[in-house]
């Protein structure tokens, strides 16, 4: 049976339109939130102003980053075209946005378009978010209960985003949400103002007895259809070369088996290295959320096959431990971004390339 693990994985964040004001980002990310729901506009034709400022200094501070778009339509095609704007403008930022694009329908999207009936409301907001889904993201639903048990009809295809201002957790995870906005008038350094607090519950666990032990694997040695040489420079490790190739220091290791130590080359070296090369997808699933020190599970499987793939000597065990923080630290200084040892949207992308 699966569920959600409503404690050991929730993460802590903000949703914020232009109403915020100036955020200084670098503070909210110092104040333990790690993603932000970011409005990008409403209706056909709006964009939010703060919106491409938000976003940037977001993605620039490390957040996981999510969209919501206010929907005023008289009709399903306005709705789709509020899909189609609001893609328009989220498009340059689509390899950041993980944690989904929203659909926001509330009462002001009501008066906007009144005597509106549960079922024609309901397939105008499904409208929307198979539009933002054809498009290439994963979408969701904003909704407060009264809209849920009232005003929506069936929307339990969609993952849902609670808004609902109640002291009860289990009041709230009786609506089962991905995410329960669960305050409007939270306070968070960075912010001058109130702003929206919202928990996270991104991922699913399976309920057993007992877990269990975290097996060893290797990163799979990628396949090689042809070799050049390559002469060592001065400052060059098994590792960096293997980034440079698209490779990993366990194929470098294979091609080459004079090299008996992977932490010893010569300057001057001939070593053979991949021309053309087929190489194996990472075979974990990405993570969504932010990995560190003391994470556990298949993200941080996902982070050391990418580490390996580097060069990293690392054991795959889905343990974030001293090895796989120390080579985080040292991959982060490699490449130029900040280096916390905190593996989130910049980190992962820079492991992708």
């Amino acid at each position: 049976m699966l569920k959600l693990n409503k404690e050991g994985d929730k993460m802590q964040g903000i949703d914020v339109s232009n109403y915020q004001g100036n955020i200084d980002w670098a503070k909210v990310k110092a104040s333990g939130k790690d993603f932000a729901i970011i409005r990008a506009g409403w209706g056909q034709t709006n964009t939010d102003p703060k919106f491409k400022e938000y976003i940037e200094n977001a993605i620039k501070n490390g957040f996981n980053i999510g969209i919501y778009w206010f929907i005023y339509a008289r009709s399903e095609k306005d709705a789709i075209n509020n899909a189609i704007k609001c893609d328009s403008l989220i498009a340059p930022y689509k390899q950041y946005i993980n944690f989904k694009v929203w659909a926001d329908w509330e009462y002001d999207s009501d008066n906007y378009c009144k005597g509106l009936d549960k079922n024609t409301r309901t397939q105008w907001v499904k409208a929307f978010c198979n539009k933002i889904k054809e498009r290439g993201y994963d979408v969701g639903i904003y909704a407060n209960p009264d809209y849920i048990k009232n005003k929506f009809g069936d929307i339990s295809e969609y993952p849902l985003w609670l808004a609902y201002y109640t002291s009860s957790v289990n009041s709230a995870m009786a609506y089962n949400p991905l995410m329960w906005q669960y305050s409007s008038k939270g306070r968070v350094n960075g912010i001058g103002g109130n702003v929206d607090l919202d928990e996270y519950y991104g991922n699913f666990i399976q309920v057993k007895t007992e877990e269990p032990k975290p097996k060893t694997e290797t990163a799979p040695i990628t396949e090689v259809a042809t070799t050049t040489n390559y002469k060592v420079k001065s400052g060059d490790t098994l590792g960096a070369i293997a980034s440079k190739y698209k490779t990993n220091v366990d194929t470098l290791m294979k091609l080459n088996p004079q090299i008996k130590n992977r932490n010893l080359i010569q300057t001057g070296q001939i070593i053979k290295v991949p021309s053309i090369t087929s190489v194996i997808s990472n075979p974990y699933k990405e993570p969504i959320v932010i990995l560190k020190h003391g994470s556990r599970g298949e993200g941080v499987k996902w982070l050391q096959w990418a580490l390996k793939s580097k060069g990293y000597d690392l054991v795959i065990d889905g343990i974030f431990g001293n090895c796989t923080n120390n080579a985080v630290l040292n991959f982060q200084k490699s490449v130029g971004i900040q280096v916390d040892g905190k593996v989130g949207v910049i980190t992962r992308t820079e492991l992708k390339k």
